[in-house]
């Protein structure tokens, strides 16, 4: 019954009226980019990435065995603690290992699994998709700027009267520009363009991307494009080792700087920012609630329903209208209207316990392992970008949690997206 409806499903996608318009407009605005002016920008920024070519070529590149999920979220994890100044309780300790071992494992497992190598989407999907999210982004950032009457990246007080549904809806630009690099990557795969030309292009990208989302404030969602279009570089051939190397680097670099951004703004300690003072503080916050929530947690859900209940067109759902991270800070003892990160690993061990959170990364373990192999064998840009976001999300998460609405929303997707490729 479930292949029947799932097949139905990509079935219908592909033969709606609306999907051939939306592809059909994609081919008129792509014929009509060839002959614009920004496509004589292009050309000249080209000139700057240009030393790219110079850079020595090695036909081994490490960083597609790094991006497995089973070893990158492991190594991610390992140098979040190492950095922290807070030393952890035996039971935290306890909970952090047990989760790593599931984790890992069931990704590992998940990854191994025999499926397939046929086509899976149209080719177009990952330019109408990019193309539809972007367009929602940018409207949506616009209101956003136009509510808040300036810019949040150089006043941070403005976030405060942000919409959260505005600001969810100004957000697809991150998933928007990831499928538009995957459309690239699809151009490339089937010999329409040049790996160089591709690889130009997809800097241009991240680029101007990272420009327009970072204008309302928030780290997450930068690092998250960034390491988004990092992974499908990589999972669709786009980057050589050193232009690899290059933009990790970069990350490592934006991030510890929007980091210091932050505290210098908050008027804090600006070298405990770098060094590990947020992470000891976010590590500190996962301790106490692992040894409140014990085997199977004190709120029950309570946390995970506030990313719902919280949003103003939901609050019919019955919870609490305070967010999930407002509602950590509640169970810390802490001031309201206050939010506190706690890693990847609080909010499901105060709701859940111990039991949850190995539930838990089962569940996240599974997505993204499959996802992984689907990327790798079918070499699909649709594909590669939803493992993109999705990974993306569950590195960042590791300090800031999967607790946002739209976030949980993307894992629901990218659920539908996986199952419909396998069945």
């Amino acid at each position: 019954m479930l292949t029947e409806f799932f097949g139905f499903l990509k079935l219908s996608f592909k033969t709606s009226k609306v999907f051939d318009i939306l592809a059909r407009f994609w081919l008129f605005f792509g014929a009509s980019f060839s002959y614009s002016i920004f496509l004589r920008a292009f050309k000249v920024t080209s000139r700057i990435f240009s030393f790219l070519d110079y850079l020595p070529k090695f036909e081994f590149n490490l960083f597609p065995k790094l991006i497995h999920p089973a070893v990158l979220f492991l190594l991610i994890f390992l140098a979040f603690m190492y950095l922290s100044n807070y030393v952890l309780s035996g039971y935290g300790f306890l909970v952090i290992s047990i989760a790593l071992i599931v984790f890992s494992l069931t990704a590992l497992l998940m990854s191994r699994i025999r499926l397939k190598d046929r086509p899976l989407f149209s080719k177009s999907v990952a330019a109408v998709f990019g193309s539809i999210l972007s367009i929602i982004g940018l409207v949506f950032l616009s209101i956003s700027l136009i509510h808040a009457s300036g810019i949040p990246l150089f006043n941070p007080s403005l976030r405060r009267i942000l919409s959260a549904e505005y600001e969810y809806l100004a957000f697809l630009l991150v998933p928007g520009a990831l499928f538009l690099a995957g459309h690239i990557g699809n151009l490339v795969q089937r010999e329409k363009l040049d790996r160089k030309i591709a690889r130009n292009w997809i800097l241009l990208l991240t680029i101007i991307s990272t420009a327009l989302v970072s204008l309302l404030g928030y780290r997450t969602e930068i690092l998250v494009l960034l390491l988004g279009i990092f992974f499908i570089a990589i999972y669709l051939d786009l980057f050589s080792f050193f232009e690899s190397f290059i933009f990790i680097i970069s990350i490592v670099i934006i991030a510890l700087g929007l980091s210091f951004l932050r505290q210098l703004w908050l008027g804090g300690d600006v070298t405990a920012a770098i060094i590990g003072g947020r992470i000891g503080a976010t590590l500190a916050a996962f301790d106490y609630l692992a040894n409140r929530g014990g085997l199977t947690g004190i709120s029950h859900g309570l946390v995970y329903l506030s990313s719902f209940s919280s949003l103003g067109f939901l609050r019919w759902i019955p919870g609490t209208p305070f967010g999930p991270r407002t509602l950590i800070t509640h169970f810390l003892g802490g001031r309201e209207h206050i939010s506190t990160t706690s890693t990847l690993l609080g909010p499901i061990v105060i709701d859940f316990g111990l039991i949850g959170v190995i539930v838990g990364m089962v569940i996240l373990g599974g997505i993204v392992g499959i996802g992984h192999k689907l990327t790798k064998i079918t070499k699909d840009g649709f594909i590669a970008a939803t493992q993109a976001l999705l990974l993306a999300f569950v590195i960042t998460g590791i300090e800031t949690g999967l607790v946002d609405f739209i976030v949980i929303i993307y894992f629901i997707f990218g659920i539908f997206v996986f199952l419909a490729a396998v069945i």
